[in-house]
């Protein structure tokens, strides 16, 4: 597993779509990794 957290590295003019990006995407990852296991 892992633990994925914006809470200190991310910086407050980050625009939103790109956050929401970023967390998709680890997301969609983490799917794929447990279907290939």
């Amino acid at each position: 597993g892992h633990i994925f957290n914006l809470g200190h590295g991310i910086f407050k003019n980050t625009p939103v779509d790109n956050v929401r990006r970023a967390v998709e995407y680890v997301q969609a990852q983490t799917v794929r990794s447990r279907e290939v296991a």
